[in-house]
């Protein structure tokens, strides 16, 4: 390659470079100017509606309304915006405000949402092929509890989009409440880890009166549904939900008694100690093992001698579920431990030697390292 040539090259490299970084430079300086821009009309919309919440009223509603268009108009002194972006901001700034009130005030700027059209501009992004967008329209009139909106964010809960699908669910109890749960478990299907850690977060918002819409989830045809009504009904500690488990528990699958034991336990109801016992028995260890863990929740003197023959199991985590429980249940269930590590066989002195070493007992005889 001639030096000519390379000379041309290197100029053109330069050029290209010095183009791009005054185009960045440029293109810096307008989003800079921009977010100043908006930020000035985002006060001017922020010090008009406080004003609005804080003086008018709902029988002043078409003054209100009035007064917004005035104020679109006024807003000119800030900057030359389309209404369109005007608007943007102005909604923006309600659902803002919105997060921060409550009572009458509250209602109030939902029907002011509603009078100026936003919730409509809303419904209508619930149909964009973006899932961001649909995601913070279903949010957002969620937010201003929206009550025709319901029927439209309803679609939205076999959404492709996991989190769309989340705030379908969240937003249609908060604008029908928590009694509408039953047909919204009706919509879902195989539920994830994920969506269930969601949607008990969203239910535990209404834990006074959520049992009993949960509690008609315990029949419901899809197994992970089923599955996450019975942990629920465990987490709000649910007494009424007490018989449903105990039939579960005596009559369901599997995986089904499993997690209404541990259900159980975590209730504490007494109702549930004659099950729990049976459940001991058995074929399958992962029931044994949820079975001594309510027990356990129970501590009872009472239950020593049921969990006493799971020491002498063939499987490791019965023998240390069950000493584990044994601990919980008193005086009773440390003796029972103590004597099982003194004097019992290896499977079960090691079992009691864990869980003794682990609570810290003493004991008649001191427990040396190496006594394994």
């Amino acid at each position: 390659m001639s030096v000519v040539a390379i000379y041309t090259l290197v100029l053109i490299v330069a050029t290209a470079i010095s183009v791009t970084s005054t185009a960045l430079i440029i293109r810096k300086f307008l989003v800079w100017h921009t977010m100043g821009a908006d930020s000035n009309l985002h006060e001017f919309f922020t010090e008009r509606l406080s004003h609005i919440l804080t003086f008018y009223n709902r029988e002043s509603i078409e003054s209100v309304k009035s007064s917004f268009s005035s104020m679109l108009k006024r807003s000119n002194r800030v900057g030359k915006y389309s209404r369109r972006k005007k608007r943007e901001v102005a909604r923006r700034v309600m659902l803002k405000m919105v997060e921060g009130i409550a009572g009458e005030n509250r209602d109030f700027a939902s029907q002011l949402y509603e009078e100026f059209g936003f919730a409509d501009e809303a419904i209508k992004e619930l149909k964009d092929r973006r899932w961001w967008k649909r995601a913070d329209a279903t949010r957002e009139l969620g937010l201003m509890k929206t009550k025709r909106a319901a029927r439209y964010i309803s679609p939205l809960l076999s959404d492709p989009s996991d989190e769309v699908r989340i705030l379908a669910f969240e937003s249609t109890i908060e604008i029908d409440g928590i009694g509408s749960l039953p047909v919204l478990a009706g919509m879902l299907r195989s539920m994830t880890t994920w969506n269930a850690i969601n949607f008990s977060r969203i239910i535990l918002e209404h834990r006074k009166e959520a049992a009993q819409y949960v509690l008609s989830l315990v029949r419901h045809t899809d197994v992970s549904v089923r599955l996450f009504a019975i942990r629920m009904l465990g987490i709000l500690r649910s007494i009424e939900g007490v018989p449903a488990l105990i039939g579960l528990a005596e009559k369901g699958r599997p995986v089904e008694v499993r997690e209404a034991l541990a259900a159980l336990g975590r209730i504490g109801d007494e109702r549930a100690v004659e099950v729990c016992c049976s459940s001991l028995e058995s074929p399958d260890s992962v029931v044994k093992i949820a079975a001594a863990v309510a027990l356990g929740n129970y501590g009872a003197p009472s239950i020593v001698g049921y969990l006493l023959p799971l020491l002498e199991n063939d499987v490791n985590d019965v023998r240390l579920a069950a000493a584990q429980a044994l601990a919980k249940c008193g005086r009773e269930g440390s003796s029972a431990l103590e004597t099982a590590f003194l004097s019992g066989s290896a499977k079960a002195s090691r079992a009691a030697r864990h869980v003794l070493d682990d609570i810290e007992l003493s004991s008649s005889t001191p427990i040396i390292a190496g006594d394994y």
